[in-house]
C-alpha cells in the first residue's frame, strides 16, 4: 500500500492543519494494523523542506517500509 498524501500539515490548496502531522501518524498505524506485517507500506514524501520539517519521520519510521522521496520538479538559479 502506498500512501500519496502530497501536503501533508503544510497544505496545499487548503491551508495545513498542524495536527496532521499526528493524524498522519494514527493513519499509517491504523492501516499497518489492518494489513499486517506481510505486506509493504510506503508512502511518497515531499523533498522540499517545507514539506519535509513540520512530518514525524522518525514515528513513521516504526510502521513503514519505504520512503519514496518526490523529488522531481525542484528547479532554480543553482
Amino acid at each position: 500500500v502506498d500512501i500519496d498524501w502530497e501536503f501533508p500539515v503544510a497544505g496545499g490548496l487548503q491551508p495545513g492543519d498542524p495536527r496532521d502531522a499526528r493524524n498522519y501518524v494514527l493513519l499509517l498505524t491504523a492501516i499497518r494494523k489492518a494489513i499486517g506485517a506481510g505486506k509493504f507500506l510506503t508512502v511518497a514524501a515531499s523533498a522540499s523542506p517545507r514539506g519535509i520539517d513540520p512530518i514525524l519521520y522518525v514515528d513513521m519510521a516504526a510502521v513503514l517500509d519505504w520512503v519514496n522521496v518526490m523529488c522531481y520538479d525542484l528547479y532554480g538559479a543553482w
